[in-house]
C-alpha cells in the first residue's frame, strides 16, 4: 500500500516493524487512504466550502424577504425549496479533487 521506505535509523527494529504493521492496517481499514496520501487530494465527495458560503450568502436574504412578505407558511415552503435547490447545486458542483478549496486554486 504505502511505498516501502528505508528503515528509520532512529527507530529500533521492532518499532520499524510495528510502524509497517500500522501502515498495513490503515490501508486495510481505508482503501482510499493510499491514493489520498500519494496525491495529496482528499475525498471527491467533499463539498467546496467556498461554494457553500456563496450559496448561503445568496439564499439567506432571499428567504428573509420571502418570509417577510409571504408569511410563515410561504417562508417555510420557500425554505424547503431553497434547501433542495442548494443540495442539488452543491452535489452537481462537488470539489474537483484539488488539495484545497477553490480560493486557493
Amino acid at each position: 500500500m504505502f511505498q516501502r521506505r528505508p528503515r528509520n535509523p532512529n527507530l529500533s527494529e521492532s518499532e520499524n516493524r510495528r510502524l509497517h504493521e500500522i501502515e498495513q492496517q490503515l490501508g486495510m481499514d481505508d482503501p482510499h487512504l493510499e491514493r489520498s496520501l500519494r496525491t495529496g487530494r482528499g475525498s471527491r465527495n467533499a463539498i467546496d466550502p467556498v461554494h457553500a458560503g456563496i450559496l448561503a450568502l445568496i439564499a439567506t436574504p432571499l428567504l428573509l424577504v420571502v418570509a417577510y412578505f409571504g408569511g410563515p407558511v410561504v417562508g417555510a415552503v420557500a425554505t424547503g425549496v431553497v434547501l433542495v435547490g442548494m443540495l442539488a447545486w452543491l452535489v452537481s458542483h462537488k470539489r474537483s479533487g484539488s488539495a484545497g478549496p477553490s480560493a486557493y486554486r
